[in-house]
């Protein structure tokens, strides 16, 4: 990993993480780096983290005489099922290919 982000200049990732440590970091820099190039749609479905992905927050901005103040608050919660990391196969492609198997909970 080191070795394709020295040729972006990027800082290198500290060696010795775990693998859970390296997984969170990771994701959290894609999540920053695509973040207006619709990926994380798919990203939460492919990690599987669509159960820690349900709240969303806004920020808060306040003007302050020293700068800026910034308060995260809770704007909704999204219901988030199992079911929803596959689509359910649609009934007309069961019909043309009868060993297919609807999706679980779908």
């Amino acid at each position: 990993m080191n070795i394709v982000r020295s040729r972006a200049t990027m800082p290198s990732f500290p060696l010795g993480m775990t693998r859970d440590d390296f997984r969170t970091k990771l994701r959290n820099e894609r999540r920053v780096e695509l973040a207006f190039e619709e990926h994380r749609f798919w990203d939460v479905r492919r990690w599987k983290i669509g159960e820690e992905t349900k709240d969303i927050y806004k920020m808060n901005v306040q003007q302050t005489q020293t700068g800026f103040s910034f308060t995260k608050e809770l704007l909704t919660t999204r219901p988030f099922d199992q079911k929803m990391y596959l689509y359910p196969i649609p009934f007309t492609e069961t019909v043309i290919n009868p060993n297919l198997t609807q999706n679980p909970d779908w």
